[in-house]
């Protein structure tokens, strides 16, 4: 009786049906709760990716790819020079390593003019900064890249520091050649990097580029690259290799046509030596000392005309006065050498 009782009061403790209301209320809680759950995971994910970014941008931020080592044919001969140091036609670059001319000219000219003038010891091939990328009055990677490449020479081996730069070539856009990512491009060129850091740091060739700049200034020189044979401007097209060629093969022709003789020297018919005749670029000739030639001459009275005449023929007239006999021989000998000797200063 009594449990009848309390089911008709509702004092029955079991569990009470939700009506649809609060079941709909319930999975959209669960549905909202579950969703929070995938945000929170999905951002908290989100946070620790971007942090190891972060990181790992900020740990590598100074490295760059070098490629293998330049060949010891490019290696530097003298500060900022490669090939022959003793060459007689010399070709200068005036260039920004910022300048994206030139680092069209490192990719399509500059092979040629290594592999066909520079490695074959034609020419000489030297480097010079004209900053043009920096804006006026201002200090950015371009100088900060000139005074590394000042570094990098003060060890010989500015031309690996050069090829080196163009071929991690960014852009002319600022902030990519930070010191510490020169100093890291100086260390993967096995450089002394204590050396070269307390050289950049420093700013120990800051005086040296702008000395450059303005001697470049003083030149006319306004544009890189700006490129000279000689000291004299190059005004051919060289963006491939093939007018700049030309201009170096004229330049080569007209110093082999202005290079002195070779001195030619005579011989005695007895073997000995006679005066050496230096022939000059205009192709003329002196001769020896004529005593000395008749003198050499004297002992061979035994030979024929012939080896006479070739012995003692410096002018015209010993030629002419050679005889065809031992006798007549002597007899011009003598003939030359009285009328080819100069006369003797009187000494004071």
């Amino acid at each position: 009786m009594a449990n009848n009782s309390n089911n008709r009061n509702g004092g029955f403790n079991g569990p009470r049906r939700m009506t649809p209301k609060q079941e709909a209320m319930l999975r959209r809680q669960r549905i909202r709760r579950r969703n929070q759950l995938i945000f929170t995971s999905l951002l908290v994910v989100a946070v620790i990716a971007l942090v190891g970014i972060i990181v790992y941008v900020a740990s590598n931020s100074s490295k760059v790819a070098v490629d293998a080592p330049i060949s010891a044919s490019t290696a530097d001969t003298a500060p900022f020079t490669t090939g022959d140091p003793n060459a007689k036609v010399t070709l200068t670059e005036w260039g920004d390593f910022r300048c994206s001319a030139c680092n069209s000219f490192f990719q399509t000219a500059e092979p040629t003019i290594m592999d066909n003038y520079v490695k074959t010891k034609k020419i000489k091939f030297v480097f010079k900064n004209l900053i043009v990328i920096d804006p006026p009055n201002t200090y950015g990677d371009s100088h900060r890249a000139a005074e590394a490449g000042w570094c990098a020479s003060d060890q010989s081996h500015f031309w690996d520091f050069y090829q080196a730069m163009y071929k991690n070539y960014p852009g002319e856009s600022p902030g990519y050649w930070t010191a510490d990512r020169l100093k890291n491009l100086a260390s993967q060129l096995h450089l002394d990097t204590n050396k070269f850091s307390t050289c950049l740091d420093g700013s120990q060739h800051r005086q040296d580029v702008y000395a450059q700049a303005q001697q470049a200034s003083q030149s006319g020189f306004s544009s890189t690259p700006t490129l000279t044979i000689n000291d004299t401007l190059i005004k051919s097209n060289y963006s491939d290799g093939s007018g700049i060629s030309g201009e170096l093969d004229k330049a080569i022709e007209a110093a082999a046509s202005t290079t002195p003789g070779a001195a030619a020297t005579t011989t005695t018919a007895n073997g000995t030596p006679g005066a050496a005749a230096t022939t000059t670029a205009a192709g003329a000739t002196t001769s020896g000392a004529a005593t000395t030639v008749a003198a050499a001459t004297t002992n061979a009275v035994s030979t024929t005309a012939a080896a006479a005449t070739t012995s003692v023929a410096t002018t015209n007239a010993a030629t002419t006065a050679v005889a065809t006999t031992t006798s007549a021989a002597t007899t011009a000998i003598t003939t030359t050498a009285a009328s080819s000797t100069p006369a003797a200063s009187p000494t004071k």
